[in-house]
């Protein structure tokens, strides 16, 4: 064991310390440190705001001005995150509940959320395969349609036909995509190695072509921004969403065939101490729907704020060293 796997292992958070045993070093962690996370003040708070059904707020997805992060994508993968898993009531109930996520995913989802008829499936998708789905068949199937999508959009792309139609419309109904998402990328990151395989030849046109500035789509005579691109999630200047968006793509294997993806992951390997720590400079980065935000509950604390970078970048490394990158 390095010496910041062990070091987190003793002096960090309950949930880093939970998923640090559990995620990487692949062990089981006792029932003490169960409890403790069960127990962790910032998951029973979302719990105690789960509505009856088995989601938040009866939203799939929000960016509304009031309460923006009660949804049900929001809250579920940052339970996830803290550590629980299918095995515990809430996260179970939220899987089940067919308001939202109990239906096919092609199905259209009626909710309070005007957009989920539009942008359900990839969201469920993903929700579905962090959770610990991604061997159900469904699943299976669906993150293969978002490879062959990806593959055969981009490549078309590559060979002069036009990538944008209908005034630059974002497309997920009917399996049909044009733009990968961060969620198509977390889906990606969590299905077979057969279906990662089928999109490893389209990266690099993936990341060489962003979308369109302004893009929009039209939903009930309403015009909605779609959720993050991958590009902007792998390209950006914040750390913590460069970090997230890094480690899906070397789970996703994307790493192995961009040498650009590679110098900015091993540039975050390169920020660790000789005994594995490390820090770097960002803004307390809050709990919202787009990024998981920090574990560590007091982000002014030096060493607090060491464990979480300290995490996250192992984490990066553990996907790189299963990835061979």
């Amino acid at each position: 064991m390095s010496t910041a796997l062990a070091w987190l292992k003793k002096h960090a958070c309950p949930p880093i310390r939970y998923r640090t045993v559990r995620d990487l070093l692949g062990e089981r962690p006792d029932a003490e440190l169960h409890a403790a996370v069960r127990a962790w003040p910032n998951a029973l708070g979302i719990v105690t705001r789960q509505d009856a059904d088995g989601t938040w707020g009866g939203r799939l997805h929000t960016a509304a001005i009031t309460r923006p992060y009660l949804c049900t994508e929001a809250c579920l993968r940052r339970l996830l995150d803290l550590g629980w898993d299918a095995t515990d009531p809430a996260v179970d109930l939220a899987l089940r509940s067919p308001h939202l996520l109990g239906r096919p995913l092609d199905e259209p989802v009626a909710t309070l959320d005007p957009t989920a008829a539009v942008a359900g499936s990839d969201l469920r998708a993903a929700l579905l395969a962090e959770a610990g789905r991604a061997n159900d068949l469904h699943i299976r199937n669906y993150a293969a349609t978002v490879a062959e999508g990806l593959v055969a959009t981009f490549h078309a792309w590559a060979h002069g036909r036009p990538l944008w139609h209908h005034r630059g419309r974002y497309a997920v109904l009917s399996h049909a995509v044009v733009w990968p998402t961060v969620y198509h990328l977390r889906l990606l990151a969590c299905a077979p190695p057969a279906v990662k395989e089928r999109v490893l030849s389209a990266v690099e046109l993936v990341l060489a072509q962003p979308p369109p500035p302004g893009l929009r789509i039209e939903v009930n005579n309403r015009l909605w921004v779609p959720p993050t691109a991958v590009h902007a999630i792998l390209l950006a200047p914040n750390h913590w969403l460069r970090l997230e968006g890094l480690t899906l793509a070397a789970r996703a294997g994307w790493l192995q065939v961009s040498s650009d993806l590679l110098v900015k992951a091993r540039w975050f390997l390169a920020q660790v101490d000789r005994d594995g720590h490390a820090q770097l400079d960002g803004k307390y980065p809050h709990f919202c729907s787009h990024t998981h935000g920090a574990l560590e509950p007091d982000w002014r604390s030096q060493s607090r704020r060491r464990a979480d970078w300290t995490f996250r970048i192992e984490l990066l490394r553990a996907a790189m060293a299963a990835g061979r990158c």
